[in-house]
């Protein structure tokens, strides 16, 4: 199969390598086959969800751990359950990313992950009930009025 994107131009995949969100994501509930696509820098921590569905949807996404100091949550039974997660192993946990015009000023999502088994390739975001910011400033952090 292929996609032809506005940014990565035309992509080639199969049915394994696409990742279902079967609820999608806040504000694009109706769009739920997405390709992982690393960076391949090793120095650019940040990384692409593609919409297979629509060629103008991209995630840049990136590892919140990276850049919060104290990140931390449960992930609730229900996505557990429905994710089927046996080891944090098959998790990846990632955060979308606001690039503003002004660099130091990007942000992260850090309310509503991205909780990903890799295993059986679906993925759910989800909002945390702690006390987290839908726009944490990853470069200026004292920007950020609490974590």
């Amino acid at each position: 199969m292929k996609v032809e994107t506005n940014i990565f131009g035309e992509i080639e995949f199969t049915e394994e390598d696409i990742i279902l969100f079967e609820t999608g994501f806040f504000g694009f509930e109706d769009k739920k086959k997405f390709l992982y696509i690393p960076s391949t820098d090793d120095q650019f921590s940040f990384n692409w969800l593609q919409s297979v569905e629509d060629p103008n949807l991209v995630f840049i996404v990136t590892d919140p751990f990276l850049f919060v100091d104290g990140y931390d949550f449960e992930v609730d039974e229900k996505i557990v359950e429905q994710l089927k997660i046996d080891s944090l192993d098959d998790l990846s946990i990632l955060s979308i990313v606001n690039v503003d015009e002004d660099v130091e000023r990007t942000t992260v999502n850090i309310k509503a992950p991205i909780v990903i088994n890799h295993n059986i390739r679906e993925g759910r975001q989800v909002i945390l009930d702690e006390e987290y910011s839908y726009k944490y400033y990853i470069f200026k952090k004292e920007l950020n009025e609490r974590v």
